[in-house]
């Protein structure tokens, strides 16, 4: 912006009041080159803006916003300005990325940041901001991908680069815990959770970002009650399941979102403290929230694993029973992996694999 307005004034300084055409040429072609690049960062991030007012709130797929990207990504191309700017080109990457990742193809997505980091790491300039975001969609694919190193290479690099208790640094944590729960790494999922919430910044951080950390809250106390994370006893009594879903209001709302995994934890507590009653009264409700909402051909892993949840009052609550019943669509589960399932990488916060044998453990041959 500076430049373009500098660039303005001196063209006009050359041919009003000097007459000198040479530098009065010189300074009208950087003028217009700035101006075009303005108009195409202004255009770009606009694109981005559109697309991202989308996720902010909801979770849930959305897939029909692929031809939208590809179609803004195209525009791009057409205006290309004759100055690249870590801006625009910056923009230029989420949107060619965004539109791999919303038709949840992480191969190609993973290929995609891998391209545009090299291009922002040859810049003279290194554009903080830009780097963080692409290495943010990065390591959501390294996860997705099982390749759990590139992922941690990622994290590390831009805590290297992020200030303490900046908007990305806090992401950048909250990309990590995510990644523990997919390595088993229950443990330090806790650590980074005590770690960033206690900061004094955290309070200050955006409802809809904050929310997600609720929900994670919830996950890592479900780990603890079942002994999968170890905590001193002051810190097992803290989590109480009903002011939990009084907190997550946003989330609540994103029926086919985030409200999967915190309808699952209310079925996994319940589960744990043998609320049989209460349990068969949640399995019912999100057997009706299953046919409204999850969509097979949308979120075919949470599919299965709610049809298996489905078959645990029917089986009487008895293990065996309980692994003959849901038999089918356990095979289906570990059929789709991660990677390959039509739904939002946000969904599955533990491996639903991983949860299955949490819920086998809380069953037992004595039943209801």
């Amino acid at each position: 912006n500076i430049t373009l307005e500098l660039t303005k004034l001196l063209s006009r300084h050359y041919s009003n009041i000097e007459g000198n055409r040479k530098k009065y040429i010189q300074f009208s072609k950087m003028s217009r080159s700035y101006a075009q690049l303005l108009f195409a960062e202004t255009l770009s991030a606009d694109f981005i803006n559109d697309i991202i007012s989308f996720f902010v709130n909801n979770k849930s797929d959305k897939s029909d916003l692929k031809n939208t990207t590809l179609e803004y990504f195209q525009i791009i191309n057409k205006n290309e300005p004759p100055i690249i700017s870590t801006n625009y080109l910056s923009n230029k990457a989420m949107l060619e990325i965004y539109h791999f990742m919303i038709g949840n193809d992480y191969h190609q997505t993973l290929a995609c940041c891998d391209k545009y980091i090299q291009l922002l790491e040859d810049t003279t300039y290194k554009n903080i901001s830009a780097l963080s975001g692409i290495h943010f969609q990065k390591i959501a694919c390294c996860i997705q991908l099982k390749q759990y190193e590139k992922g941690i290479e990622s994290i590390n690099f831009c805590l290297s680069i992020q200030e303490t208790g900046s908007f990305n640094w806090f992401k950048t944590h909250e990309i990590h815990l995510s990644l523990c729960f997919h390595t088993q790494e229950y443990q330090k999922a806790w650590e980074i959770y005590q770690h960033t919430t206690k900061h004094k910044l955290f309070v200050k951080l955006p409802p809809n970002v904050r929310e997600p950390w609720k929900i994670y809250e919830a996950w890592l106390y479900f780990l603890i009650a079942i002994g999968r994370i170890h905590v001193r006893e002051d810190d097992r009594k803290k989590f109480k399941l009903n002011r939990f879903l009084n907190e997550v209001p946003i989330f609540s709302k994103d029926k086919r979102g985030l409200n999967v995994p915190i309808l699952i934890l209310q079925i996994l507590f319940q589960l744990q403290q043998r609320k049989f009653d209460a349990l068969i009264d949640q399995i019912e409700a999100i057997s009706k929230y299953h046919q409204r909402y999850v969509s097979k051909e949308d979120n075919y892993r949470s599919n299965c694993f709610i049809k298996m949840l489905i078959e645990i009052p029917k089986a009487y609550f008895k293990r065996n029973r309980v692994i003959r019943q849901t038999h089918k669509w356990y095979q289906k589960l570990q059929s789709v992996s991660i990677d390959i399932s039509n739904q939002n990488h946000d969904l599955e916060i533990l491996p639903y694999d991983d949860v299955w044998e949490f819920v086998l453990e809380l069953l037992d041959e004595r039943g209801y």
